[in-house]
């Protein structure tokens, strides 16, 4: 994302449930906190768009709490996916 504006999108931070990285930078871009704060984030900031990078995530609580909030605010959620192919 970072590497092809392009794609016209800003990262403004990332989730993660390692708690050591909270506070921590990846790419110049700080660890905001868990999934959970993520439904948080949706609620009181200005938020256009969500790109999920775990399909586990949708398929517990917090997910679908996230999925709720996002269709309420009409929040976009994209689920990014990496997929290897076998070369042969």
């Amino acid at each position: 994302l970072l590497r092809n504006p392009q794609m016209g999108l800003t990262v403004v931070g990332f989730l993660d449930d390692d708690p050591y990285l909270l506070g921590q930078h990846i790419h110049d871009v700080e660890v905001l906190g868990n999934a959970a704060k993520l439904v948080e984030l949706c609620r009181t900031r200005q938020i256009d768009e969500v790109i999920v990078t775990s399909n586990l995530l949708l398929s517990t609580q917090t997910g679908v709490q996230l999925l709720e909030v996002c269709r309420g605010k009409g929040i976009k959620m994209k689920l990014l996916r990496l997929e290897l192919e076998s070369i042969e």
